[in-house]
């Protein structure tokens, strides 16, 4: 199947479907599985190399795409395999686990207020350790000797945010996907020793400036039981667009 068949399928859902066509469109994806019926795409698997793990975003939009998605998985060696997609593909692909639903917010509100004390970073050799430093908060590990440069350099690319309290570095906001229309905010880490200043917020006010300004409407995801931060984004003008899940395959 060509990449532009494939492109052309993610588009139909682009919204949702903004991760795996950012992979696709740039090349990251390590192995794109199809299922089709005739001319038609029902079933997309596109896998991607995050370093610390591997990622399978899955379409499907029949129960025998499904099917053939889950036999897929199955004969893949890659371990751990992080799957994300619709709430109810990934339940079905995974009979009898409890999934823990994610919120997939759109915004709809207005341009921000923002404070000057935000820019972004230049490159791997000037912003590495920074990025490492804050990933590590994130990640509650030290990934220092796990996250590569080709990963750094592709965080870089799509747009990564330093916040500074003082001269320090104090958190930092990134983008993890973008398609024509869309960009994902994906993480929004603040140091532990800066927390209680209201530099996340700043940060997410940012990014959605940030992405109004490239033609893009921002969106993100968070635990339905994460009820503080989702009061914070629906108080910004985020809206629930869907439900989503990320599970690891075992």
């Amino acid at each position: 199947m060509e990449k532009a068949e494939v492109l052309a399928r993610l588009y139909e859902d682009e919204l949702l479907q903004a991760t795996n066509i950012q992979m696709v469109q740039s090349g990251y994806a390590k192995e794109v599985f199809v299922h089709s019926n005739g001319d038609v795409i029902e079933g997309l698997l596109v896998l991607s190399d995050e370093g610390n793990k591997h990622m399978a975003g899955v379409l499907a939009s029949t129960p025998a795409a499904l099917a053939a998605i889950a036999e897929q998985l199955r004969q893949l060696p890659f371990r751990p395999l992080l799957l994300h997609g619709r709430y109810d593909e990934i339940a079905q692909l995974l009979p009898g686990r409890e999934i823990k639903p994610q919120v997939f917010y759109r915004y709809e509100g207005p341009i921000q207020e923002v404070t000057d004390n935000i820019c972004r970073a230049e490159n791997v050799a000037a912003d590495k350790e920074k990025m490492l430093d804050l990933y590590s908060v994130l990640f509650e590990e030290n990934v220092h000797g796990s996250m590569s440069d080709e990963r750094l350099i592709r965080d870089l690319a799509l747009g990564v945010y330093f916040i500074y309290s003082g001269d320090e570095v104090a958190g930092l906001a990134r983008y993890s996907a973008k398609s024509d229309n869309y960009a994902e905010i994906n993480t929004v880490i603040v140091d532990n020793k800066f927390r209680g200043q209201g530099l996340g917020k700043a940060l997410l006010k940012h990014m959605i400036n940030q992405s109004f300004a490239e033609r893009r409407t921002p969106f993100l995801v968070t635990g339905e039981d994460n009820v503080i931060a989702r009061k914070m984004y629906e108080g910004l003008g985020f809206e629930q667009a869907a439900l989503y899940a990320y599970e690891f395959y075992e």
